[in-house]
């Protein structure tokens, strides 16, 4: 919050690494679905996931307060801001990229496909990404390559 205050009047990019819940759920606490009639996983689930909606909820409320909702990063010169707001807008066709380990593990997406360290998967029907199919698809695994490599920033400590 102290950085979006501090930096509102002018363009950001706000990475905001939420961990998604999954499984071996941890929350410090679990506020209101304490007493619900709920397993304990059901209960730390629905804590984890209200955790975050009201995290998300501060920062746009902050934004509004500041008025900085119509001036939001913007990605590879597409604004994201319809999404944000929760309205339809259609990415499908997209390239979405990204890095871990310093740039050594990449990977982009782009609608149903997904390219990872030489492997090519559909996700629409192979969502757990047991079928590499890049021998079977060169030209996009070539598409993928070349987007990989023109996102590619290099990294220093």
């Amino acid at each position: 919050m102290e950085f979006i205050c501090a930096h509102y009047q002018e363009k950001f990019f706000l990475y905001l690494p939420y961990t998604a819940p999954h499984v071996r759920y941890e929350v410090p606490y679990l506020g209101v679905y304490a007493d619900r009639p709920w397993s304990d996983q059901e209960k730390i689930y629905a804590a984890m996931v209200g955790r975050l909606d009201r995290g998300v909820g501060q920062i746009l409320d902050l934004l509004d307060e500041l008025s900085a909702a119509s001036s939001l990063p913007t990605c590879d010169g597409l604004s994201i801001l319809p999404t944000l707001l929760g309205n339809n807008q259609d990415l499908s066709e997209r390239f979405l990229y990204w890095e871990q380990s310093a740039g050594k593990l990449r990977a982009a997406r782009r609608g149903d496909w997904k390219y990872r360290d030489g492997q090519l998967f559909n996700l629409a029907n192979d969502p757990h990404e047991d079928h590499d199919l890049a021998s079977q698809q060169p030209q996009l695994v070539s598409q993928f390559k070349h987007y990989i490599q023109s996102a590619h920033q290099p990294w220093s400590p």
